[in-house]
């Protein structure tokens, strides 16, 4: 598992580029209007992401020359369904989220995925934890709780409705579902061989199968979102390029980590949200007081900690493994 300086960079820049755009789009998406109007559909962007993926992974086993077989086995279906469920789910709360809270405030309460997971095993399977994890997720917590609850009078978002309880409740089942997708995707590679773009491919299926089937049911407001469309078609532009730089994003990270592992991967991916922080706070001129300076310092010096810890403990075990 290595790779040259000019891979790195590659990867750094793919990783950088693609997410940093994302971003962008999905904040103007989401919390922007189109001549006054504000889009009110986030369904679309779920199901234009899961099909752009599809498409991009199956592009890449391609021309990798990786088998995309076997997936709809009966062993697999039970697992990739209820991946695509929590992931969907995911997706709505973090979207619905966003109407509640402003977009900085999203991006920080990200950062605590730590919260949800230690909540769920303190209080339904009795676990404790080593005092720095409670540490870490208190520094974590009081760094987003500092953000949003010092916000001057100007910073509050006219795009969300206000940072509210609401949104900071959405966030953290948000954050809940990412957590049974990930333990859930993990069970799968362990029990299973599986590829990464293998397992990209089936879990987006399932959320645009899902996705589409809801937009096709008398619940959704499938009319209202195409006569949206129809009304303002720079979103759809808008739209596209969000699927596509997030698509592009996950193959180059599935292609950090076959080339430099995941220590490399998480080195990366936490100085990406800090740079999307601040071309969030730079690029749509939200103002910051200082106050919640302090809180984007707690949080990022929380997870850097938690991120430092684990490239510890693996490189710890790497090295027993070797003696």
């Amino acid at each position: 598992m290595s790779g040259s300086f000019s891979q790195l960079l590659l990867c750094m820049i793919g990783i950088y580029g693609s997410f940093l755009s994302w971003a962008v789009m999905q904040e103007k998406i989401i919390t922007r209007t189109y001549e006054g109007e504000r889009f009110r559909c986030p369904v679309l962007l779920t199901l234009a992401q899961a099909m752009t993926t599809v498409l991009c992974g199956l592009i890449w086993n391609w021309l990798h020359g990786v088998r995309t077989k076997g997936l709809a086995a009966p062993k697999f279906l039970g697992y990739f369904a209820g991946i695509a469920l929590s992931s969907s789910l995911s997706s709505y709360f973090g979207y619905a989220s966003m109407f509640h809270l402003s977009y900085p405030t999203v991006i920080l309460g990200k950062s605590c995925k730590l919260l949800p997971v230690i909540a769920l095993h303190v209080f339904l399977y009795k676990r404790r934890f080593p005092p720095h994890k409670y540490l870490i997720v208190t520094m974590i917590t009081s760094g987003v709780t500092i953000f949003s609850y010092f916000q001057s009078s100007g910073s509050k978002s006219k795009h969300a409705e206000k940072d509210s309880l609401l949104g900071l409740a959405l966030l953290f089942f948000n954050l809940f579902m990412d957590g049974i997708t990930n333990t859930t995707q993990d069970k799968v590679f362990g029990k299973y061989k599986m590829s990464s773009t293998n397992m990209m491919i089936a879990v987006n299926l399932g959320i645009a199968s899902m996705n589409a089937l809801y937009l096709l049911s008398p619940f959704s407001n499938q009319r209202e979102a195409l006569t949206f469309l129809q009304a303002h078609p720079p979103v759809v532009r808008d739209i596209v390029l969000f699927a596509i730089t997030g698509s592009i994003g996950q193959l180059f990270i599935f292609y950090t980590l076959e080339k430099f592992g995941s220590i490399t991967l998480v080195t990366i991916t936490l100085t990406r949200k800090i740079f999307t922080m601040l071309l969030s706070i730079v690029y749509f001129h939200h103002p910051v007081s200082l106050l919640q300076w302090v809180g984007i310092a707690l949080v990022f010096l929380g997870i850097s900690t938690e991120a430092s810890l684990k490239i510890t403990t693996k490189a710890n075990s790497k090295e027993k493994k070797k003696n």
